[in-house]
């Protein structure tokens, strides 16, 4: 068996909590192991390493060490959400907490098991700016793209800052007061701070108590963020999706699709369900709203220069003509 259908096999695995990893030649180990690293799933494969499943010694070594690692990181983490969230609760801000393990402990068990990124935090534009003048009395340090913090709040919907010097183990912050203006390089928005208001329940991640949109909108924006803003860069985002769907038997399809047609966002719907439906089939009801949803043929042709099996391979080059095409493709 060649390494990418070795690699295939692993990712599917994955996409239900299953350890194919004893399959890996140790001459292909570390290869395995970059490209698990790339798609940001290592720390998953390493988190579902089945004992009983006997692995060549790279594989075993590395998934040690990932774990560890990853534990040492999420306790790092943790300590900065709550250093944040008091400086936030002191000065009475209102804010959201998502993405992260705040909504991904809906589907892995541990937040240890994934990517440790950013904090993504959600604000009013007001507040947002108050919670910025905190973090630079804190020592994070903003980047700004417009050339200062007054006009990244006048032009942009996120802002992030990163930690200084004196805090090496923690991670970015971005502060956000308008969702998804997607793709990136249009001023359109798909959703907005009121959709993550609405219907909103309770949850809490190692003590820390939040709001939770409703499950339909935390997966639109799922498949916008992988879509518009990521083009399917890597495999997590297909991992994401379909642990979301696993997770979520009663999602509200109907709701999914009438929000989407809404927001004119049906082709990235579209398009982030034919990605999903490659590697894990969709129920056949979604599959029917899905193709009442199939966009024009012009925007098929330009999509069609990125199809799904072209995720494995991917690089920040390799496929970057393909990801503008259908990063284009979604805005049509």
């Amino acid at each position: 068996m060649r390494r990418t259908q070795v690699l295939l096999k692993c990712l599917k695995g994955l996409l239900l909590n299953e350890d194919h990893f004893d399959i890996v030649a140790s001459a292909d180990a570390s290869w395995i192991c970059r490209r698990l690293a790339w798609h940001k799933l290592l720390p998953l494969a390493a988190a579902l390493n089945d004992s009983g499943k006997p692995k060549c010694a790279t594989i075993e070594q590395i998934f040690k060490t990932t774990t560890l690692e990853n534990l040492a990181k999420e306790e790092f983490y943790r300590l900065q959400v709550a250093r944040i969230f008091n400086a936030f609760d002191k000065a009475s801000i209102e804010y959201m907490p998502f993405k992260g393990p705040f909504w991904g402990n809906q589907l892995y068990a541990e937040y240890y098991w994934r990517h440790i990124g950013d904090i993504d935090i959600l604000f009013s534009k007001d507040e947002a700016r108050t919670a910025g003048s905190i973090l630079l009395k804190m020592g994070y340090i903003p980047h700004t793209l417009d050339g200062s913090i007054e006009r990244d709040f006048e032009t942009r919907g996120e802002l992030a800052f990163f930690p200084d010097s004196r805090h090496p183990n923690e991670v970015p912050i971005e502060l956000h007061w308008d969702l998804m203006p997607s793709p990136r390089f249009l001023k359109k928005k798909y959703l907005f701070n009121e959709d993550f208001n609405q219907d909103v329940t309770r949850s809490q991640w190692k003590g820390f108590e939040y709001d939770l949109p409703r499950p339909e909108v935390q997966f639109l924006y799922y498949i916008l963020h992988a879509t518009c803003q990521h083009q399917f860069m890597r495999f997590v985002h297909i991992t994401n999706l379909v642990h979301f769907v696993q997770k979520f038997p009663r999602l509200n399809w109907q709701r999914i699709f009438k929000l989407a047609e809404s927001r004119r966002a049906l082709t990235p719907l579209y398009y982030g369900l034919k990605f999903v439906d490659t590697y894990f089939p969709l129920p056949e009801h979604v599959s029917v709203l899905q193709k009442r949803s199939k966009p024009s043929l012009p925007t098929q042709m330009v999509a069609s220069f990125m199809p799904p099996g072209k995720i494995l391979s991917a690089t920040y080059r390799r496929g970057k003509m393909r990801r503008k095409l259908f990063r284009a493709a979604m805005s049509w």
